[in-house]
C-alpha cells in the first residue's frame, strides 16, 4: 500500500531519528515511539518501523519454525 502526504513522512523520520539516538547514545529511542527492547532469543523482539511503530516478538515464528524443521 502506497502513502502519500503527511503520513508518508513518518516512518522515514521515525528511522533516521532511531539511527540519530543510537549513534549518540547505544539506544534508538525516539520520543512518541516504543520502547525498542533488546534482542533474545526467547523473545525476538523486533520493531516495525512505520508512521506509527510497534515491537513484535517472533514476527516470522511460523517461517523460522518450518525452516527449522528442514534443517533438522
Amino acid at each position: 500500500m502506497r502513502v502519500s502526504g503527511p503520513e508518508a513522512e513518518k516512518a522515514p523520520h521515525n528511522m533516521s531519528g532511531m539511527w540519530r539516538a543510537f549513534a549518540r547514545t547505544g539506544r534508538p529511542a525516539v520520543a512518541g515511539q516504543p520502547e525498542w527492547p533488546a534482542y533474545v532469543i526467547r523473545t525476538r523482539a523486533t520493531m516495525e518501523i512505520k508512521a506509527e511503530c510497534r515491537v513484535v516478538n517472533d514476527s516470522h515464528g511460523a517461517e523460522r519454525a518450518m525452516w527449522e524443521k528442514l534443517d533438522a
